[in-house]
């Protein structure tokens, strides 16, 4: 845990999803890793919460090419987000959800 949580904390664009990624992997293969993880919402979800809801904007200063393909990086760094906190929403037990919603208040799981 102490690496995933260094890596979540580094928010570092390129890092962020290989930890992401990494999440998901753990949460699918590894048997009641999602109602393990819960001790550790914590550590975890307060660095995904600048990634939940958030429109990626584009810099003024981007040329054109430049601002999409920081725009597409953004979108895919949410994607990977939104679908590592659905696996953990989906995994974590009876009342999981509530313990997400204390870290993430804009969080809305999707079914």
């Amino acid at each position: 845990m102490p690496a995933l949580k260094a890596g979540l904390q580094t928010r570092d664009d390129v890092i962020m999803p290989v930890v992401m990624h990494a999440i998901q992997h753990l949460l699918h293969h590894v048997p009641q890793c999602g109602l393990k993880l819960v001790p550790y919402y914590r550590a975890v979800l307060p660095s995904l919460a600048m990634y939940v809801n958030r429109e990626p904007a584009q810099s003024p200063y981007d040329d054109a090419e430049a601002g999409t393909a920081r725009l597409d990086e953004q979108k895919s760094i949410n994607t990977v987000v939104a679908n590592t906190l659905q696996i953990i929403a989906q995994t974590g037990g009876k009342g999981n959800f509530k313990h997400i919603k204390r870290y993430l208040p804009t969080y809305e799981f999707v079914n």
